[in-house]
């Protein structure tokens, strides 16, 4: 082994344990917030009478706890082939099941703020499967390789098809939550102006645009800072999603 291939291995192992980093932070801050919230859970989801949105609730909740788990048996070297395969395969359908269910609640946000409104809903939730899609297609064309002492995927696609499909995954993405986060601000504003100059201290409408559009904007920020990143090749990197 000469002493590139060493520098290079040193240099992936580093790059390696960042991301597990990382995702470890990310993960013990997803168990934490369930920690806490928890009685809340309880007392508001378990006993509600509303079962598409419990439904809707402990599907997210399987799909987060999977993906979570998924890192974490991600993190160690496994000792053969067909391990990191099963893994590897366990990850991508959780990230794939993240995607999908992030489209969906989209696309209800949407649904229910413009009272039913089925065209827009729909194209928003559209948009926001296609990371989904655009990550099947991409996982099903990497191939597992060991090498050194570590695991890698190696894409089949060319370098500029995988450029074309993460522009073309990120701006969906993005018009997907800009579209939820203008049409949340633009529908409750007048209740939000009502409640402001009759002095409300708290209603459902400040409550929604405060809490409820903070998730998409953190999310659009993290699409266009992703997408800034990859086009000016500063992180070699970046997942489709987030």
């Amino acid at each position: 082994m000469s002493a590139q291939d060493v520098a290079d291995a040193v240099a992936q192992n580093s790059e390696l344990l960042t991301d597990h980093s990382f995702l470890a932070a990310g993960v013990a801050l997803l168990i934490y917030d369930y920690w806490i919230t928890i009685s809340q859970e309880v007392e508001f989801i378990w006993t509600s009478k509303a079962l598409g949105s419990v439904i809707i609730f402990f599907v997210n909740r399987f799909v987060m706890l999977g993906l979570a788990v998924s890192y974490i048996l991600n993190t160690p070297a496994w000792s053969s082939v067909v391990s990191e395969e099963v893994i590897t395969i366990l990850l991508d359908i959780f990230f794939v099941a993240s995607a999908v269910m992030w489209g969906v609640i989209s696309g209800l946000r949407i649904y229910t703020i413009l009272r039913r409104c089925w065209r827009l809903s729909s194209a928003t939730a559209l948009l926001g499967i296609v990371p989904a899609v655009t990550n099947i297609v991409l996982f099903s064309s990497q191939h597992l390789m060991f090498q050194d002492g570590i695991y890698s995927m190696t894409p089949t696609l060319s370098t500029s098809t995988q450029f074309k499909v993460e522009i073309a995954t990120r701006t969906c993405a993005i018009i997907s939550d800009t579209s939820v986060i203008l049409t949340s601000w633009l529908a409750i504003y007048g209740v939000v102006n009502y409640s402001y100059n009759k002095r409300i201290k708290t209603s459902l409408a400040q409550s929604l645009v405060r809490d409820g559009t903070m998730y998409f904007v953190a999310l659009l920020a993290l699409n266009i800072a992703s997408m800034v990143l990859f086009v000016r090749k500063v992180s070699q990197c970046v997942p489709l999603l987030i």
